[in-house]
């Protein structure tokens, strides 16, 4: 793992020390508290650990909004952002359909339907280890939805 000399480092983000993620570890891999966002929440999903003489490791947390973002396909593993399944059925009946057809019937995205982002953050630890945090903000254009998603999804957000 890289050394803390080799990455950045924001000490606003420590409380005590230690990251604000929760984890006083580099390697914990429980659930966290989502941070919420103007526009919604950022969930910590992935971590990742670099060493300057072999690939990098991924530490996949715990969390039950997002789907497992490793995606394992013909040319190796990419990663990607997805909702669980059963957050998704909530989305389609709550907001409707992922996508939709305006006047012309050509297709649009639902507005409503909140878009996901990779957020990156570098984080040093304690002990000196430099790792990446990998999170998703999950953006609502809108207030209701956002609220409405925040109430349903209470237990998995906190």
């Amino acid at each position: 793992m890289r050394r803390a000399e080799s990455c950045f480092s924001d000490d606003s983000r420590l409380r005590d020390g230690h990251p604000m993620t929760g984890h006083r570890e580099p390697t914990e891999v429980h659930a966290v508290a989502a941070e919420t966002t103007a526009q919604g929440f950022r969930i910590l999903v992935m971590r990742e650990l670099r060493s300057a003489t072999v690939p990098p490791a991924y530490a996949i947390i715990e969390q039950r909004i997002i789907r497992s973002p490793e995606r394992r396909n013909r040319h190796g593993i990419s990663f990607a952002l997805a909702f669980r399944p059963d957050v998704m059925a909530w989305l389609i009946t709550a907001l409707g359909r992922p996508g939709q057809r305006d006047a012309s019937g050509a297709p649009v995205a639902n507005p409503l339907w909140p878009r996901l982002s990779w957020h990156e953050e570098h984080r040093s630890w304690p002990d000196g280890v430099c790792t990446i945090e990998w999170s998703v903000d999950i953006n609502f254009h809108d207030e209701a939805p956002r609220a409405a998603f925040a109430e349903a999804w209470r237990e998995q957000l906190s």
